[in-house]
C-alpha cells in the first residue's frame, strides 16, 4: 500500500472516530436534558391550560397528585388576575403540552410517598426541626439528596399547605404503584360521606392494579376501624386539616 493510501485510511479512521464521539456526546446530552426537564405535580387535580394566562387560558386537562411531568424549558409571567403569577409550559405523558402554575410543579423532582412518619427539617440539619412532618401515605417530590437527607416538596394531608424542608431517609417509595395508592387514598379521605370513604377504600384494596402495594395493611387497618369504630378505643373520626407551622413553606391558593 503506498504512503498516499496510508495516509488517507488513517484520515478516514480518524474522522469515523470523531464522529462517532460527537454522537454519544449528543445522546449524553439529551440524557442530561431528559434528567433535568423531569417535574412532578405537587397539587392534586391540577389544571393544565393552553395559555399562561389565569383570565385567558383555556383548560386542557387536570394534572394528578405525584403525576411525572416534563418541563420544556418555557416559562412566563401572568398578571391578567390580579396577582403575578408564574407558569411553566410542560408535557403529560400522553404528549399532550399546555401551561401550569408554578406553585403546582416541582422542578428537577423526583416522585415519592411516604412510608414511614418523618419529621420536616428547615435545612438538613438536627437543630431545625419544625412543628409539622410528612405522614405514610403523603405524596412527595424528592429534589436532592445530602447524606442521610433528603429534600423535599409537597402537600401533607393534615396540611393546607405545600411545605418543603428535609427529611432523614426513613423510608420513602419511589415504586408507582405505591404513589398511586397513596394518591387515591388521599382523594378518598376527602370525602365527606363515611360511607363513601369506605366504598372508595374497598375499590383501592380489591383493584388487580394495584394489588401488592406496601400500604396493603395499613388500608385494611383503616377500613377496619370506619366499619367498627365503637371497637376500636379510642379511634377518632378525622379532624379538618391542620394549618402548618414550618417556617419553609409555600402558601397555595
Amino acid at each position: 500500500m503506498s504512503y498516499f493510501l496510508k495516509q488517507i485510511l488513517s484520515f478516514a479512521l480518524i474522522s469515523l472516530a470523531l464522529l462517532s464521539s460527537c454522537g454519544n456526546k449528543d445522546e449524553n446530552a439529551k440524557v442530561a436534558s431528559t434528567e433535568e426537564s423531569s417535574a412532578v405535580c405537587i397539587w392534586d387535580k391540577t389544571p393544565l391550560v393552553d395559555k399562561p394566562s389565569h383570565k385567558e387560558g383555556k383548560w386542557l386537562s387536570s394534572i394528578s397528585l405525584g403525576e411525572k411531568l416534563k418541563y420544556l424549558d418555557e416559562s412566563k409571567e401572568d398578571n391578567s388576575g390580579g396577582k403575578a403569577r408564574t407558569y411553566y409550559k410542560v408535557k403529560l405523558l400522553d404528549e399532550k403540552e399546555g401551561w401550569v402554575q408554578s406553585d403546582f410543579v416541582s422542578l428537577q423532582s423526583t416522585v415519592a410517598t411516604v412510608v414511614n412518619k418523618s419529621d420536616i427539617y428547615s435545612r438538613p440539619d438536627l437543630s431545625t426541626l419544625t412543628k409539622i412532618s410528612f405522614e405514610p401515605m403523603d405524596i412527595i417530590a424528592i429534589k436532592s439528596t445530602q447524606g442521610d437527607w433528603t429534600e423535599v416538596v409537597g402537600k401533607r394531608r393534615k396540611g393546607t399547605w405545600i411545605d418543603k424542608g428535609w427529611i432523614k431517609n426513613k423510608g420513602t417509595s419511589s415504586e408507582e404503584k405505591d404513589v398511586a395508592v397513596a394518591m387515591y387514598v388521599t382523594r378518598a379521605l376527602l370525602k365527606a360521606n363515611v360511607a363513601d370513604v369506605i366504598t372508595e377504600l374497598k375499590k383501592i384494596k380489591e383493584s388487580s392494579d394495584l394489588s401488592g402495594s406496601v400500604f396493603e395493611t395499613q388500608i385494611a387497618d383503616l377500613l377496619g376501624k370506619l366499619e367498627a369504630p365503637q371497637e376500636v378505643p379510642g379511634y377518632e373520626t378525622p379532624t379538618p386539616a391542620e394549618e402548618s407551622s414550618a417556617t419553609d413553606t409555600v402558601y397555595v391558593k
